[in-house]
C-alpha cells in the first residue's frame, strides 16, 4: 500500500507534487494495482490533468477507483467526468479571482497584508488596538519571545 495523501500543501493545479511524482514513478514500476482517490478533483484540479493522470494510471495497468462515484462504466460517467473536472478548474478560477479582487481592494483601502508579518524594525497593530485599521508602525518588534526596541 502505498501512502499517498494530499496533503503535501502542494496545489492541484500543478503536475509537479513530490507525493504524485513518486506514486507516478511507482505505477510506472508496476507498484501500483488500485488507486483509490475521493473523487476526480482531488487528483487533479484541471481536467486535463485529471485526463493525463487516468489515462496513464490505465497505461500502467493500474485500476482508478474514486469513492464518490464510478468511473467508466458508461458514456454518462464519462460526461460527468469531464463536467466535474471543468467545474473543479472554473472553481479555482473563481477563487483566484476573489482572492486577488480582495486583496487589491485591502491594499486600496490601505490595509495591511495579513498573510505577511511586520517588517523589521516595526510592529503590527490590529484592528483592534489601530481604531478599526490595522497598520504597521514604527517602533518595537514584538516576538512570542521578547521586544527589541530599534
Amino acid at each position: 500500500m502505498f501512502p499517498f495523501r494530499h496533503g503535501d500543501a502542494y496545489s492541484g493545479a500543478t503536475l509537479v507534487r513530490p507525493a504524485l511524482e513518486r506514486l507516478r514513478d511507482l505505477a510506472f514500476a508496476n507498484g501500483v494495482d488500485r488507486l483509490y482517490v475521493h473523487s476526480p478533483d482531488r487528483l487533479a484540479r484541471k481536467y486535463a490533468y485529471q485526463v493525463l493522470l487516468i489515462d496513464e494510471m490505465y497505461r500502467c495497468g493500474v485500476e482508478v477507483i474514486f469513492l464518490n462515484r464510478e468511473l467508466g462504466q458508461s458514456p454518462e460517467d464519462d460526461l460527468l467526468l469531464q463536467v466535474q473536472g471543468m467545474v473543479a478548474e472554473y472553481e479555482r478560477a473563481k477563487i483566484m479571482e476573489r482572492s486577488r479582487r480582495g486583496k487589491r481592494h485591502a491594499a486600496k483601502s490601505g490595509s495591511v497584508n495579513v498573510l505577511s508579518c511586520a517588517p523589521y524594525g516595526y510592529k503590527y497593530v490590529s484592528k483592534a488596538d489601530g481604531g478599526g485599521q490595522a497598520h504597521n508602525e514604527i517602533g518595537y518588534r514584538t516576538s512570542s519571545s521578547s521586544s527589541t526596541n530599534i
